[in-house]
């Protein structure tokens, strides 16, 4: 199981965000307090390569987004959600460098 955690709601609250690794689906779900506050699937519902989550402010507005790769075998796919909404990003992403 991939694990973030991380204020994704905009409540201040700390959500855990899980998705299984290979062999599951696709298939994110977000907890506070062990309660399912929200799920979705990420990619395809069928794809048993799972997916791997994260937790990071991509747009600059002080608030987490839930960030969520394919995992490992399938194609490379990147989805930024936002956590409030369930919105997937509509900002252009840019590469950094370190």
């Amino acid at each position: 199981v991939s694990v973030a955690v991380g204020p994704v709601l905009g409540d201040g609250k700390m959500a855990i965000i899980t998705a299984p690794l290979a062999g599951g689906a696709p298939h994110v779900r977000t907890f506070v307090g062990g309660t399912v506050v929200g799920n979705f699937y990420a990619f395809d519902e069928a794809s048993r390569t799972g997916a791997r989550v994260a937790v990071a402010d991509m747009d600059g507005d002080s608030r987490p987004e839930v960030v969520v790769t394919s995992g490992p075998g399938a194609a490379p796919k990147t989805r930024v959600i936002d956590g409030k909404t369930g919105a997937t990003a509509s900002y252009p992403l840019r590469a950094t460098t370190a």
